[in-house]
C-alpha cells in the first residue's frame, strides 16, 4: 500500500478498520451452520493458504495498525441457506490462518450499513472489506445478470497505486478511477460500476484505485492460480525492456526456427555442392552469413542481459553455445573465408565440417520439450547397459563370421568365390552354373 492512500491516511489517524455495524450469533459456529459446518471447515483451510500467498506475493503489507492487509472469502451453499465465509479483521503477520480466523456472514443489510455473522471463535468480527466480498459473491451475478457466478474472492493490497497502477493500465485490467474510502457505501458503489462494465468471467481481475484488486474465481485453487499468473505478469514489467525480450516466448520460438532453417540449409549445401551451378553456391553462402548473423546478435543479447552471470559460473550449455557461435560460426565462416565455387582441399573440408557443427544447437531446441528430455534421460541412464548389448552383437557376429569362414569359405568343395564388390543374387548364380559345369 503506497503511503498516502485514503486507507492509509485513515488508520494512521486512529480510525477504525470496520466501518459498518456488526451483530454476531450468540450461538455456537457448529450448532449455527449446521450441515454447512464440514464445508466450511474445509473451505477455511484452503483460504488460509490463500491468505499466505497474498503475503508471499507482497500484496498483503502491514498497515498502520499493525495487521496486514488482504482478505479472502467463499460461498457456503447448503441446501436451504447460503453464507459468506470471510476471513476474520485484523491477522497478523507471517501466521497461517486457524479455522478460528473465519466468519460466516448470515446477511449484509445494505441500508443499515450492517451486517449478521457466526464467528467460528468468539470476538473475532469479519474482515473490513466484507461490503466488497459480498457485493462480489453475493450480489453481482444477480444484478448484472452475469451467466456465471463467482464462487470465491481473493482481496490483495497491490496494483493500485503509483508504479503499481501503471502496471495495472499496462497489463490492461479494469480499473475503477475513484478513490474512495474502505469499508464505504461509496467503496461498493465504485466496485459495481466496475462489474457492470467488465463483467465476470470475462473478465477476473479487477482494481480499485488505492485499494489494491480483486479476483474472482470457481474456486480457491484457480484464484490462487490467477493471483500467481498476476504476479508473473507484474514482474516481468519491472525488468529491463531487453530482459522481457530474451526471456520472452517470441525470442525462444525465433531461437529454435533459426536453429532448424540453419540445419535445412547446411544439408541442402552439401548436397548441392557437386551439382549446383555458381548462383546457387552463391545464394547458400549468403544463407549462411546470414545464419551466423543471426547466432552472433542472439548470443550477444543474452550477453548483454545475463552480464557476468553468463559465464561466471560456467554452465555447459552456455560454454557450448560460444563455442558453436564464436568457432563454428564466426571464426570459420567469416574469420578464414570459405568459397564455395573452387575444388574443396581436404583442409577446406575438414573446415566445413567444422563449420556444419553449428547444427549441434539442435540440442539447445530440444531441451525445451519434455517427451525428449524423458528419451535423453533414459538413453543415458542406459548408457552401460546399451554398451554391453554393442558388445554382445559385436561378439556373436565375429563368431558367426569365423564359423562361416570356416565352414563355407575354407571349405574346398564350395571352391573359390570372385573377390571385390560382390551382389550376392547375380554372383550365387554365377557360382552355380560354374558348379554344373
Amino acid at each position: 500500500m503506497a503511503a498516502g492512500s485514503a486507507e492509509e491516511r485513515s488508520l494512521t489517524e486512529g480510525a477504525p478498520r470496520i466501518k459498518f455495524a456488526c451483530h454476531p450469533s450468540t450461538e455456537d459456529a457448529e450448532q449455527k451452520l449446521g450441515p454447512l459446518f464440514s464445508e466450511f471447515r474445509s473451505l477455511c483451510d484452503a483460504l488460509s493458504g490463500a491468505a499466505i500467498m497474498l503475503e508471499d506475493i507482497g500484496a498483503a503489507p502491514v498497515l498502520p495498525d499493525g495487521f496486514v492487509a488482504g482478505n479472502c472469502s467463499a460461498l457456503l451453499q447448503g441446501a436451504a441457506e447460503e453464507m459468506l465465509l470471510v476471513t476474520r479483521s485484523g491477522k497478523d503477520a507471517g501466521v497461517r490462518p486457524s479455522e478460528s480466523d473465519f466468519v460466516a456472514v448470515q446477511s449484509f443489510d445494505w441500508n443499515e450499513w450492517s451486517c449478521c455473522f457466526c464467528p467460528a471463535k468468539m470476538g473475532a468480527r469479519p474482515t473490513s472489506d466484507t461490503p466488497l466480498h459480498w457485493a462480489c459473491i453475493m450480489k453481482a451475478a444477480e444484478t448484472f445478470n452475469w451467466p456465471e457466478r463467482p464462487l470465491v474472492a481473493l482481496h490483495g493490497h497491490a496494483l493500485a497505486e503509483k508504479e503499481g497502477l501503471e502496471k495495472a493500465k499496462a497489463l490492461k485490467l479494469p480499473i475503477s478511477h475513484e478513490e474512495t474510502l474502505f469499508s464505504t457505501p461509496e467503496d461498493v458503489d465504485a466496485l459495481m460500476e466496475l462489474f457492470k462494465a467488465f463483467p465476470y468471467p470475462e473478465n477476473k481481475v479487477f482494481i480499485r484505485k488505492g485499494h489494491g484488486f480483486l479476483i474472482l474465481s470457481s474456486s480457491v485453487a484457480a484464484a490462487v492460480e490467477e493471483a500467481a499468473l498476476l504476479k508473473r505478469k507484474a514482474s516481468r514489467l519491472e525488468r529491463p525492456v531487453l530482459d522481457r525480450i530474451v526471456n520472452s516466448n517470441g525470442f525462444e520460438a525465433s531461437s529454435m526456427a533459426s536453429i532448424i532453417l540453419c540445419m535445412f540449409f547446411l544439408g541442402a549445401d552439401a548436397a548441392c555442392f557437386p551439382n549446383c551451378g555458381v548462383g546457387m553456391k552463391d545464394f547458400y553462402e549468403v544463407m549462411n552469413n546470414v545464419f551466423v548473423f543471426l547466432f552472433l546478435a542472439e548470443w550477444i543479447l543474452r550477453v548483454l542481459k545475463d552480464g557476468k552471470a553468463y559465464f561466471i559460473p560456467l554452465k555447459a550449455e552456455h560454454v557450448f553455445d560460444t563455442l558453436i557461435v564464436w568457432v563454428c560460426g564466426v571464426l570459420l565462416g567469416w574469420v578464414i573465408p570459405l568459397t564455395q565455387d573452387v575444388q574443396r582441399s581436404p583442409i577446406t573440408q575438414s573446415l566445413n565440417v567444422l563449420r556444419s557443427m553449428r547444427t549441434l544447437r539442435f540440442f539447445n531446441f530440444l531441451k525445451t520439450f519434455e517427451s525428449f528430455k524423458m528419451l535423453l534421460a533414459g538413453i543415458l541412464g542406459t548408457a552401460t547397459t546399451l554398451a554391453a548389448c554393442v558388445a554382445l552383437l559385436a561378439m556373436v557376429d565375429l563368431l558367426f563370421g569365423i564359423l562361416a569362414i570356416e565352414l563355407i569359405g575354407n571349405f574346398e568343395a564350395w571352391g573359390n568365390a570372385p573377390r571385390g564388390p560382390w551382389p550376392f543374387v547375380t554372383s550365387s548364380y554365377q557360382l552355380s552354373v560354374q558348379r554344373v559345369q
